[in-house]
């Protein structure tokens, strides 16, 4: 499996960047880039996961996000805790 990044959790285990000054620039900008296209999906957000290749992107439903994603990208599978949406691209 190829991730853009494992969720802002695993830059801050504090084991590999224990300051957020310490986080590599491509690390910061993948991160910001995730949770825009979470929160607020637009077209910078999207064409930065077109530029990635990302074709699925998990969505953590404990955290406030929008209820559509279109037309970037359509919901494949929600449940409980996830939404899995495919993107448009």
């Amino acid at each position: 499996r190829r991730v853009l990044i494992e969720g802002a959790a695993w830059a801050h285990v504090g084991i590999v960047f224990s300051q957020t000054s310490d986080q590599p620039d491509w690390l910061v900008e993948r991160i910001e880039m995730s949770h825009r296209f979470a929160m607020r999906p637009d077209k910078i957000a999207a064409d930065y996961m077109k530029k990635m290749e990302i074709n699925w992107f998990v969505v953590d439903k404990t955290k406030q996000m929008p209820t559509s994603w279109s037309p970037y990208a359509t919901i494949a599978f929600e449940n409980s805790e996830v939404i899995i949406l495919k993107t448009n691209f």
